[in-house]
């Protein structure tokens, strides 16, 4: 949910409590004062009934029709409680439509003699009157609400629009882009602090990535001269006839110890320039083609390996993907399902315009199939593989937005690349990996 409609539902939300309380605060305040302005009535109507009855205006006997008051004789003195008025309200019907009404009925000595009389008062403008403030309660608080949100949105849109193109800088913010954040400057001391924090912090990022990627590049490059050294001179030593059979295990082990070396700090290095996304050369490709030219590379292998290989391929397969990076992703399925193939085993091919297929018949698996897309993550410790191929398919997969998923069921292992429907390049363009 957005900022701007949370505080707006917020708004509403508290505007509704208030003009509900106050809604009920006032119709009950509304209720008494109708109620007090009945009584009064009762209250003068009783007066000047009294005085028309001291004036002798008519006979207690025989009151005038059609009047508002009823007066009925008492054969004796009623006690203490009937004296007391009493109120009620009451339906009065006449022909075929009703009528609500207040009831007074009250006892007084007049002459020796007790009469209790009653006064009736029509309630239907009373009613009316609580109907109109209902009425104008909810009218005033639809119109109220309307202009409360329309005011708070404009408002609110317009005070967060510093904020929003702030947002949007940090979106398109890239650490491999020299320019600096252009954030806007306003006159809300917040929003200027927070431009300020945050275009310190992106300087300071891109200080540290690339001091760090400096380093990195660096280092790789420096280590591989080195090892490069090492072991050429381990090669002149291996040759060497005056060398000893003792000698020679030793040469080898360090010799293949500097191989692995070299290997684990290419892999290293290139799995740094993937998640840094340094492959940002997309292009429109033929998949297919890209295969068929992978698998014309290890045509050699597969046949010293006596593996048969099975390929089901569409014409055509269109992908938005660096090049490199597709190569990449198809050499290392490649060479993971030709290392850990059996003697004269199989490889089967899938390609199409959803997905890419590879499986491989193998030995069963010693740990969780998703395991081994984790860096140095291997089914056999003691194999001379680094671990890092499949983790390097992960990565291609997650910068194009492709699935990938791997199962072992009866000796046949089963990658599988799921294609994104529309794939326009990485995911997170500005995402870089420190």
């Amino acid at each position: 949910m957005k900022l701007l409609t949370k505080t707006t539902l917020y708004y509403f939300t508290l505007s509704g409590i208030v003009f509900i309380v106050g809604g009920i605060i006032t119709f009950f305040l509304v209720r008494v004062a109708i109620d007090q302005d009945i009584n009064e009535f009762f209250n003068r109507a009783e007066e000047r009934l009294m005085k028309r009855i001291e004036k002798g205006e008519f006979d207690l006997q025989n009151p005038p029709k059609y009047s508002r008051f009823v007066i009925k004789s008492l054969a004796q003195k009623p006690d203490n409680q009937a004296l007391m008025p009493v109120f009620k309200d009451t339906i009065m019907r006449f022909d075929n439509w009703e009528m609500n009404f207040r009831q007074k009925t009250f006892v007084r000595e007049i002459k020796g003699k007790y009469y209790q009389i009653k006064f009736v008062k029509s309630l239907e403008d009373a009613e009316s009157e609580i109907e109109a403030v209902l009425y104008t309660i909810l009218g005033l608080f639809v119109a109220l609400m309307s202009v409360l949100i329309g005011f708070n949105y404009f408002l609110a849109k317009r005070i967060w629009h510093p904020f929003n193109q702030t947002l949007a800088q940090i979106k398109n913010f890239n650490l491999r882009d020299k320019k600096k954040l252009e954030l806007p400057h306003t006159n809300i001391v917040e929003f200027d602090e927070l431009n300020r924090l945050v275009g310190e912090m992106t300087e300071k990022i891109r200080q540290d990535y690339n001091s760090l990627k400096e380093f990195t590049e660096n280092a790789s490059h420096e280590l591989q001269t080195p090892l490069a050294i090492i072991q050429s001179k381990l090669e002149i030593l291996i040759e060497n006839p005056n060398t000893t059979e003792e000698q020679s295990k030793l040469i080898e082990s360090a010799y293949e110890a500097t191989s692995k070396l070299s290997r684990l700090g290419r892999a290293l290095a290139l799995l740094t320039r993937i998640e840094n996304q340094e492959f940002s050369d997309f292009q429109t490709l033929n998949f297919q083609q890209v295969l068929a030219k992978n698998l014309e590379h290890f045509k050699e292998l597969l046949e010293l390996r006596q593996i048969k290989l099975t390929t089901h391929t569409a014409a055509e397969v269109v992908l938005q993907i660096d090049p490199s990076l597709a190569d990449m992703l198809l050499s290392n399925l490649l060479k993971n399902a030709i290392r850990h193939n059996i003697p004269q085993g199989k490889i089967e091919i899938d390609l199409c315009n959803q997905k890419f297929l590879i499986r491989n018949t193998g030995k069963p698996l010693q740990v969780p199939p998703h395991t081994l897309f984790e860096r140095f993550q291997k089914d056999n410790p003691a194999s001379g593989s680094l671990g890092l191929g499949l983790a390097i398919v992960k990565k291609i997969c997650e910068v194009n937005q492709f699935l990938i998923h791997y199962t072992c069921e009866a000796g046949w292992h089963q990658v599988e690349v799921v294609f994104h429907k529309v794939n326009t390049g990485p995911k997170n363009k500005n995402l870089v990996s420190l």
